[in-house]
């Protein structure tokens, strides 16, 4: 059976690329791109001779239904503008009706904006809500936002450059000034890290280039704050899950408190606050 090799690319630097993913790449006839434009590039550098095929929003139900059409006869091979493809991508169409047609689909794993800018961001993200690109009309925006205003946990949001400012103000307006860790163009000539909060973000990006990632702070409960959230977090999810199998606060607070070195006091007011959320 053939397969469907789903393969990561540089997001910048054409050096950050996988001995394996170099080795697919060259052995496949057909290499599916988003943008053959960029792709080009990366293929030129390494003198990999495959035919490349366009694969982006435009017309992809027929798009979809001529790479299926290679996938009866040859291994296909898809790639992204830049770093892993079918996230936040037009390739998750693809990958979706392989996997539906029963062809093998194969990760070959790499470069990631996503995880490159949250491994440098210095807040905690052993837990994230991804939020991918944003509606691009305001109002679609805000909605967006508010949903997720009160995540206990980071929120992390690509945006481009012609729409930074407009998500910002409108990040301000629905989540408040927060913290928020700003990755542009990473590895590229002009990587950028941008650390401070959302009006100072305003300021200083007057006129936005290049791609974009947005780490934001959850929301912090004053009460809470001198805590650390990531503890907090855990905690959160363990008291839903033993109040679900029927423990009360009496059998979980005393030995969560011991395990987490948060306060009983604590817990009980998070306890209450959580059993009000489920109800």
């Amino acid at each position: 059976m053939t397969t469907l090799y789903v393969v990561s690319t540089p997001i910048g630097n054409l050096e950050d690329i996988t001995l394996r993913a170099l080795r697919i790449l060259s052995e496949v006839e057909v290499i599916v791109a988003e943008d053959t434009r960029v792709t080009k590039k990366l293929l030129r550098k390494y003198e990999i001779k495959a035919s490349l095929e366009s694969y982006s929003n435009k017309d992809i139900k027929y798009k979809t239904v001529k790479v299926l059409g290679y996938l009866e006869n040859q291994d296909v091979a898809l790639v992204t503008d830049a770093g892993t493809p079918a996230i936040s991508d037009p390739g998750k169409e693809l990958v979706d009706q392989a996997i539906t047609r029963g062809f093998n689909v194969v990760s070959v794993p790499g470069a990631s904006s996503l995880t490159a800018s949250a491994s440098i961001s210095g807040l905690d993200l052993s837990r994230f809500l991804y939020l991918g690109f944003l509606p691009s009309r305001s109002v679609a925006r805000r909605k967006a936002l508010l949903a997720v205003t009160n995540s206990t946990y980071p929120l992390v949001i690509f945006e481009s450059p012609h729409r930074l400012k407009n998500s910002l103000t409108d990040m301000k307006v629905i989540l408040g000034d927060r913290r928020l860790v700003i990755c542009r163009e990473l590895t590229k000539v002009h990587e950028e890290i941008f650390r401070g909060h959302i009006t100072e973000a305003e300021k200083y990006f007057v006129n936005p280039i290049g791609e974009f990632t947005l780490i934001i702070q959850n929301k912090v409960d004053d009460k809470f704050a001198d805590i650390d959230q990531g503890a907090l977090n855990v905690a959160d999810e363990l008291m839903i899950a033993l109040k679900r199998k029927g423990l009360t606060s009496k059998d979980v607070i005393p030995y969560l408190a011991k395990l987490s070195k948060i306060s009983r006091k604590t817990l009980y007011t998070r306890w209450t606050d959580l059993t009000k959320c489920d109800d």
